[in-house]
């Protein structure tokens, strides 16, 4: 045994403290995705998973009347970046991946916006940007960000 490993008590060993943090972190991501469970396509979702498979099949679609007489898809890349995932991968696998990869996209900017604050403003920053995400998730996490943003009134 080192002097350094007498000095600090049993339960405080070097390294617990990465492996508590890691735990932590699992704990609040599963409590996170228990409480937003995946609900499937809806809203304005339809409309956009109907242009991807546009884009993929339009053989099929294109004497539908939304597409005959043009679309909003002109006005986004939303479906022309989900059409390969949804071809590769189909609906529900490349939904879910798309609403993960923003989730972490989501945290890893809220992350690192906040790590750039003063420790007690970090976790109130972090807190209100959980509390945005329960409150509005639709709002905050969906392709419609990347696709439309909202115009203030």
């Amino acid at each position: 045994m080192t002097t350094l490993d007498r000095s600090l008590p049993e339960n405080s060993r070097p390294g617990q403290g990465r492996w508590i943090a890691v735990a932590g972190g699992i704990w609040v991501l599963a409590l996170y995705f228990l409480c937003r469970p995946y609900r499937g396509v809806r809203h304005d979702a339809q409309i956009y998973f109907g242009q991807a498979q546009y884009h993929l099949t339009p053989q099929w679609l294109s004497h539908d009347l939304f597409f005959l007489h043009g679309s909003q898809d002109r006005y986004t890349i939303f479906s022309y970046l989900f059409a390969p995932l949804l071809g590769a991968f189909g609906l529900v696998r490349a939904e879910v991946g798309t609403l993960l990869a923003l989730h972490a996209l989501f945290w890893a900017a809220a992350w690192y916006l906040a790590s750039r604050m003063p420790s007690p403003m970090r976790w109130a920053a972090l807190w209100r940007s959980s509390e945005a995400m329960s409150i509005a998730p639709d709002r905050v996490l969906t392709s419609e960000i990347i696709v439309r943003p909202r115009h203030s009134q």
